[in-house]
């Protein structure tokens, strides 16, 4: 489950991402459009309903200091390895993009 803005910004992704993505590995995509608000309290309640969100970093400052976030261990993620992303756009909760 993703959550992302949607519209034809979700379209894209779902060509470019979602549907490679799940032919290489069999897990179904699903998406939906949840502000970080929805999110939080989702966690605080101990009831997320996302395992990613497509987000800005400044988001996920504020959800790390909530503690809403889980760790990602940056080096089993493929395409972030020799992607040439610069570590200050790999914080700890987060992978930044569009950069």
């Amino acid at each position: 489950m993703v959550s992302n803005s949607g519209g034809a910004y979700n379209d894209a992704l779902t060509k470019a991402i979602y549907e490679p993505f799940t032919k290489e590995t069999g897990i179904t995509v699903t998406t939906v459009n949840y502000q970080s608000a929805q999110v939080i309290a989702q966690v605080k309640q101990g009831r997320p309903q996302v395992d990613l969100m497509d987000n800005g970093l400044l988001i996920f400052q504020k959800m790390t200091r909530l503690e809403c976030l889980e760790p990602i261990d940056h080096d089993r993620l493929k395409s972030v390895k020799g992607a040439g992303i610069a570590e200050h756009n790999l914080p700890e909760y987060a992978v930044g993009k569009n950069v």
